[in-house]
């Protein structure tokens, strides 16, 4: 999975920067084929035209990912390289339908979380008073 970066010039960008780093987190300790150590979060000059970007650059969405996938194989240890990988072992349609439906539940506990919610959707302003944070990117359940 990829996600873009705030600059870290300041402390509420990098409250962003945990943010953006956390729907992947919560999907890889839910899910056996994500792993949040196999995510990538960048603003590359050469995607500067992907979605993902132009919706975090434009719209200020910074719940904004790009998901890649295989059917070969997911990384296992115990092979340096994906080769001589046994049929049985290869990623089947059934298992995206997973990661899909887990990355669906991530969301859906992100929202019933009253904490989590709050950080999401909301962000305090200056006066404590509660304004509306940035847009997340998903709709409302």
């Amino acid at each position: 999975m990829y996600g873009c970066m705030s600059p870290q010039n300041d402390l509420m960008n990098h409250k962003y920067n945990n943010l953006i780093r956390m729907i992947p987190y919560m999907l890889g300790q839910r899910n056996k084929l994500f792993q949040f150590n196999d995510c990538k979060f960048a603003n590359e000059k050469e995607k500067e035209s992907t979605a993902r970007l132009v919706m975090f650059r434009e719209f200020s969405i910074i719940n904004s990912y790009t998901l890649e996938s295989t059917f070969y194989a997911p990384y296992n240890s115990h092979f340096k390289k994906k080769k001589d990988v046994d049929a049985e072992n290869h990623v089947k349609a059934d298992d995206l339908v997973q990661v899909g439906s887990d990355l669906c539940l991530t969301i859906f506990q992100i929202l019933q979380s009253k904490i989590l919610k709050r950080k999401f959707l909301q962000q305090e302003g200056p006066t404590g008073t509660i304004v509306p944070g940035p847009p997340i990117g998903v709709a409302n359940v």
